[in-house]
């Protein structure tokens, strides 16, 4: 004769079982497909999008340790990044050149610096949600300035619930040549119709001179940025979202010019609202 125990046990397992199921039928319910909005200017599928698309998200760029967007692009197929004076670094799609790549930040121009170019350095990467990077025909949406393609970097909103972290990192060469010590912080807090996030980081990069000649073979760089995003919520159809972006840069070295060497200084501050 089966005691009662034993039925109590027997219902109890098949609850769990029962539950286990509707939680998992729960967790692939809300499941989404990834959507993009760089190659039409509307939400697409990943699958049906046109193009050539690569998306890096906000755990892509933890995985790679990547402390800037150009960092995280030197992982994209098909983009070289290039060095202008020595200053702002871009993207060169399929070889067309950077003046025929477009950078966007949440699909906004951003005002272009030395020479035209715009520096996607720039950007915080913990204010990153994803990059898409699109390629191809589907690009002339933009205009000729996007003949090759585009980078469109897709930041952070405000989050419904605190969120806050902290990373701090030093790297340096066996010689004792080029440390590089930086820090990054967030910050994401909302309160009723009311939310904000704040992302900043400072980065200070050594010279090194590993051929033992008259110039440096790596500049002293000091840069700090920060980005921040506001919002309110009207109601649940209707938000406002405000922010800006303020980056902060020096580079020094040396450098050979008419025969001579010479300490070359760079500085550069821009700002960004919207």
């Amino acid at each position: 004769m089966r005691s009662p125990e034993m039925y109590s046990a027997l219902v109890f397992c098949l609850a769990l079982v029962l539950i286990a199921g509707n939680l998992e039928a729960a967790q692939r319910s809300v499941e989404m497909e990834e959507i993009v909005v760089t190659p039409t200017m509307t939400e697409k599928k990943v699958q049906k999008a046109p193009g050539s698309l690569e998306v890096f998200t906000r755990q892509d760029i933890k995985e790679m340790n990547a402390q800037s967007v150009a960092e995280v692009l030197e992982e994209a197929t098909s983009i070289q990044l290039t060095r202008h004076c020595g200053r702002q670094i871009r993207p060169s799609i399929r070889g067309t050149g950077s003046k025929h790549a477009l950078v966007l930040i949440d699909g906004r121009r951003i005002s272009a610096g030395y020479k035209g170019y715009v520096d996607i350095g720039q950007i915080p990467v913990d204010l990153i949600e994803r990059i898409e990077v699109t390629r191809g025909p589907s690009c002339a949406l933009y205009g000729s300035d996007a003949i090759s393609g585009v980078v469109n970097v897709i930041t952070r909103k405000p989050p419904r619930e605190t969120e806050a972290g902290v990373t701090v990192q030093y790297a340096g060469d066996k010689h004792g040549e080029g440390e590089e010590p930086l820090g990054r912080a967030y910050l994401g807090h909302s309160s009723g119709s009311w939310g904000m996030f704040l992302a900043g980081s400072c980065r200070t990069k050594e010279k090194w001179d590993q051929s033992g000649g008259d110039t440096d073979d790596g500049d002293k760089e000091e840069e700090g940025n920060i980005g921040g995003r506001f919002s309110f919520d009207f109601n649940e159809q209707h938000s406002l979202l405000a922010g800006f972006e303020f980056n902060d840069r020096e580079l020094e070295g040396a450098r050979h010019f008419r025969k001579r060497k010479r300490t070359r200084n760079s500085e550069e501050q821009r700002n960004s609202y919207f």
